[in-house]
């Protein structure tokens, strides 16, 4: 018999097992995930626009990440910079980095997605961000260090980056709600 296989060793329950399956799948798929995440939120951003009788709006992606944002979205007059970040549902993170570039923006703002791991349903929107045409909130002063030491074991600080705590978000619970915030 094997130990592995043998019911006294099975300390994790079966829901559990898929569940650290699902995750281990995400981390091995993390780009094609974000790229789903992004695609339901622009999705159910316009379905909402259009519902609201706002059928001209825009949506532009950024090339590259350096200046804070993932796209722009310009809407009723008002243009979006918006940084997107995305978080399974029972996730633990407590804080997310921000890029200050953000707050030179139009109306830079921060949407942090939490979504089902099962079926990537959105389940609510974590929203960081000013009203139409005004700047993002101060960002305060925790700067980020890099993640990894150099060969002395110093990790060095990231400047253009602030750490921003999940409780400076104001939760959303759908797009109807969002889109107000954003667009007005």
């Amino acid at each position: 018999m094997s130990l592995i296989n043998d019911k006294k060793f099975n300390f994790m329950p079966k829901a559990s097992m898929q569940s650290h399956a699902a995750a281990d799948q995400a981390s091995l798929s993390s780009h094609t995930l974000e790229s789903i995440i992004e695609h339901r939120f622009l999705a159910d951003c316009g379905t909402e626009l259009w519902g609201r009788g706002i059928h001209d709006f825009e949506v532009l992606h950024s090339e590259s990440d350096n200046s804070g944002y993932d796209i722009v979205i310009e809407a009723n007059g008002v243009m979006r910079h918006v940084q997107l970040k995305a978080m399974r549902k029972g996730g633990t993170r407590a804080r997310i980095n921000v890029h200050q570039a953000l707050g030179n923006k139009s109306s830079g703002c921060v949407v942090w997605i939490i979504y089902d791991p099962q079926n990537l349903n959105i389940e609510q929107y974590l929203w960081f961000g000013g009203e139409p045409d005004r700047p993002l909130p101060d960002l305060g002063d925790r700067v980020v260090k890099h993640s990894r030491a150099n060969s002395e074991g110093v990790k060095a600080i990231r400047p253009a980056l602030r750490n921003i705590p999940k409780g400076w978000f104001t939760p959303v619970s759908n797009m109807t709600d969002l889109a107000k915030l954003m667009f007005g």
